[in-house]
């Protein structure tokens, strides 16, 4: 059941992290209202899913779930005239299983080594594979009658752009979180 915990610390992380998938996406619109960044970069890439993915990766699989479901929800509240349920739940079940099958049972946050590369890669390409290809166009095409083919294409462009966003910088933070544990356990070590 460790797994599944979901304590203080966090909901703390959940809510924060929440708070910055809004932000960002409301800097992604200000962006494109403001004419700095073209339309085109954010169908590539949406910041947001590296968000989800951290609070996955960092918290496990119930604050991905949650921080993909909330945060996509809030953003179509606040910033789209309609809103596209299946995209959501689809955000939510890609942090679901980045952090049940990478969060809580091939990361050491102390001890990040190359093969921990290798396995979150392969765990965040499936997932976004899966999500993205299989899921999201079929469940958009019955829900909200959308052309499958246009989704198909669509959710390719953020596959490549989100694997690759995702699969470079969420390692770089595990490196970054492996080496700030790896020297307080060695001044610990050391105290004693």
């Amino acid at each position: 059941m460790d797994k599944f915990r979901y304590g203080t610390k966090e909901i703390i992380a959940t809510v924060s992290l929440v708070t910055v998938f809004v932000l960002l996406r409301q800097l992604e619109t200000y962006l494109l209202g403001a004419s700095v960044i073209q339309r085109s970069i954010f169908t590539w890439v949406q910041p947001g899913m590296l968000v989800v993915a951290i609070a996955a990766v960092f918290f496990g699989p119930v604050s991905g779930f949650l921080c993909g479901l909330t945060g996509g929800f809030l953003t179509y509240i606040m910033l789209e005239s309609a809103i596209s349920y299946p995209r959501i739940v689809a955000t939510g079940l890609y942090g679901f299983f980045i952090g049940l099958y990478f969060g809580k049972m091939h990361y050491k946050p102390d001890d990040f080594t190359p093969r921990g590369f290798i396995d979150f890669n392969a765990v965040q390409i499936m997932t976004s594979i899966f999500i993205g290809l299989v899921f999201l166009p079929l469940v958009r095409f019955m829900v909200e009658e959308v052309s499958i083919y246009d989704e198909l294409l669509s959710s390719a462009k953020s596959l490549v752009g989100n694997t690759v966003l995702i699969g470079i910088t969420c390692p770089v933070i595990m490196i970054i979180v492996s080496a700030v544990l790896s020297a307080d356990s060695e001044k610990k070590r050391r105290r004693t």
